[in-house]
């Protein structure tokens, strides 16, 4: 019953807070939509009929707002643009779309881009681009998961070969023990480990925003293991850039 309401003299060792004060720090997570911009592309539609030249790039909303005229980024390409439209069928025309809202834009410029690309506006925080980051994973698969064999990973609307690059701790769920010098992932298992992706992607922390930076890992066209991104490692080259060292090496 002690440091509840007020710091008791029966510990003197803590120089911490009371349990009220820390209660009453607590701050409410942000709405979704005062998140910053988040919009995962999922297709780019074009029209030909009635000479309608329209570049339709379609996907939901994951965080935030935006609306006709705001400057947008695209990652990891980087490409930029501004918003010349926002399209839905039989639906009112609108200006402004929000977290929860699958929707439709046109550009001012047409640019390339490719399903999985994030679209994020250019006075926002931007989000992490990369091939290497730490995790922590859950594993269902029925084998293990281990290194230099090929998996998928699908985040958001992207999709890409990703590779088990080191292992730090894995804990067994079934006995919460965890261990440090294991070389596989195996069924039920909790680890925080590195993935590489063969091609950078774009993504979130899940302590900054949750809904991209969850994932699933594919093996064998099942679902095997999900687990959210906790740390962008920096220094880490791609997987198509490592298999090409190595093959100069051997050269």
């Amino acid at each position: 019953g002690e440091n509840l309401i007020q710091n008791s003299e029966k510990m003197p060792w803590y120089k911490g807070s009371h349990v009220l004060d820390l209660i009453d720090a607590f701050e409410k997570e942000k709405e979704k939509k005062d998140k910053p911009f988040r919009l995962p592309i999922q297709d780019i539609y074009k029209f030909t009929e009635d000479q309608d030249d329209r570049r339709i790039v379609a996907g939901s909303v994951t965080t935030g707002t935006a609306k006709v005229g705001d400057e947008v980024i695209f990652w990891p390409s980087q490409k930029r643009s501004t918003i010349k439209s926002i399209e839905g069928f039989n639906t009112p025309k609108k200006t402004t779309i929000e977290a929860g809202e699958a929707t439709g834009l046109t550009l001012t410029t047409q640019l390339y881009l490719k399903p999985g690309e994030v679209m994020t506006k250019a006075l926002e925080p931007e989000p992490k681009t990369g091939s290497v980051f730490k995790c922590n994973l859950f594993w269902l698969g029925k084998k293990p998961m281990v290194k230099n064999k090929k998996y998928a990973i699908k985040l958001a609307c992207s999709k890409e070969s990703v590779y088990l690059k080191e292992i730090v701790h894995v804990l067994d769920a079934s006995e919460l023990t965890t261990e440090t010098n294991k070389d596989r992932i195996g069924r039920h298992d909790v680890s925080e480990c590195l993935l590489q992706t063969n091609k950078p992607i774009a993504f979130d922390l899940t302590s900054e925003i949750e809904s991209t930076s969850r994932f699933v890992i594919i093996d064998d066209y099942e679902i095997a293991g999900g687990g959210i991104i906790i740390e962008q490692v920096q220094d880490g080259k791609s997987r198509i850039e490592e298999e090409v060292e190595i093959g100069r090496a051997h050269v």
